[in-house]
């Protein structure tokens, strides 16, 4: 009876044998598969923060351009020459306008690269975004020399002083403004080192 046991046992590892080549293949592409599986799901974390990085820069530019066109709105306010209610403006025009107008072009050029997926998009404009914050420090430091040449009038004083129109500008949205510009500077730039080097 052992003896026929340890036959049928035989004769089953010799059939397993057999089949044995065909199955190790078998595993050994499931498990060739694996590092390609783990390197796919590697990847969708980084595609995932790279398309929140540049909604995120998205979100960041548009206030940032609503935050300069309050801004513009309130120098065009007090900027009344016909009257002489203010003194003369430090911020030169063209600048003012250069930097409003470039920075709504950046902006749809960046809206653009998010519809399109284009890295020429997105390269042009973080160039545009350095002119415009090229533009912004200019006024910045210009700003900032009036805010201190200029003391605010007191409530003692009877007799109004003419300021110039910028002197006006409230300074929370100014540094609003100028810390989102630099947000959205380092978001756009690092959404195109990434979008570059994938």
């Amino acid at each position: 009876m052992h003896i026929a046991r340890l036959s049928s046992l035989l004769a089953l590892a010799s059939r397993a044998s057999n089949r044995f080549p065909a199955v190790a293949v078998r595993i050994g592409s499931v498990v060739s598969s694996f590092p390609a599986k783990r390197q796919v799901s590697s990847f969708i974390p980084r595609v995932r923060d790279e398309i929140q990085m540049d909604i995120f820069a998205l979100y960041t530019w548009m206030v940032t351009v609503l935050a300069g066109l309050l801004l513009f709105v309130i120098w065009i306010m007090e900027y009344d020459r016909s009257t002489q209610k203010s003194a003369a403006s430090h911020l030169p025009t063209p600048v003012i306008v250069s930097h409003a107008l470039l920075g709504m072009f950046g902006l749809l050029l960046w809206i653009g690269y998010l519809v399109v997926d284009e890295e020429r998009l997105a390269w042009t404009a973080v160039l545009v975004l350095g002119m415009v914050a090229l533009l912004g420090l200019i006024m910045a430091a210009r700003w900032i020399r009036v805010y201190r040449t200029y003391a605010e009038p007191g409530a003692s004083l009877t007799i109004s002083v003419a300021v110039p129109p910028e002197r006006n500008f409230p300074v929370p949205v100014v540094i609003g403004h100028g810390v989102l510009a630099f947000t959205t500077i380092g978001l756009v730039v690092v959404t195109a080192l990434g979008v570059g080097g994938s």
